[in-house]
């Protein structure tokens, strides 16, 4: 039977024992095996799949980790996002947005922002649209549906709201609801 016990638990101890370059030599085996174990994982699993990776980031070098995260895990992201990820204002499931979110320390914000700009911001700022025409429109609802999305952004990715891509996108759902309120105003 397979050993359930994660391969850094037994490795990891060794790596100050080993000489110069250390595991260098193996970087391409690491990420393969890793990327196998990634693609036994279902698209949504992907914060499942952190506690497997996360530990590898100090090990291998900084081409073979970004390797890893733009060929096997930022896929698997968007993935989930764009497949599993449902915006409602009524009853809204954030898990998908969660999974993509925990991965921020691990992944470059820019990389992360760019996720979110394709496949989390355009169905939430159509949500977003579709519940401004309607015909009895309750702005505190909306500021509050807002807010709370903006405060996930902040509790869970906090870099990730000061990102120029991410700014724009809340400031598109801003003036959105602006002229929605000026339209109703006059």
């Amino acid at each position: 039977a397979d050993d359930p016990t994660p391969p850094h638990h037994w490795l990891h101890p060794w790596l100050p024992l080993l000489p110069d370059p250390g595991l260098a030599e193996l970087f391409p085996q690491l990420r393969h095996k890793l990327a196998t174990a990634l693609a036994g994982r279902s698209a949504g699993g992907a914060a499942l799949a952190k506690p497997l990776v996360a530990p590898w980031e100090s090990v291998l070098d900084g081409a073979s980790w970004q390797a890893l995260l733009s060929r096997h895990v930022v896929p698997r992201l968007a993935h989930a996002l764009g497949s599993e990820l449902v915006i409602n204002p009524a009853a809204q499931d954030v898990q998908p947005v969660l999974a993509a979110l925990g991965w921020h320390l691990l992944l470059p914000a820019s990389q992360l922002a760019s996720l979110l700009v394709q496949h989390l911001f355009p169905p939430w700022l159509e949500a977003l649209r579709q519940w401004l025409a309607q015909p009895e429109v309750d702005y505190a609802e909306i500021a509050q549906w807002y807010q709370g999305w903006k405060a996930l952004l902040v509790e869970h990715a906090p870099r990730l709201v000061g990102h120029p891509a991410v700014r724009l996108e809340l400031n598109a759902a801003l003036a959105l609801i602006n002229a929605a309120l000026d339209a109703d105003g006059s």
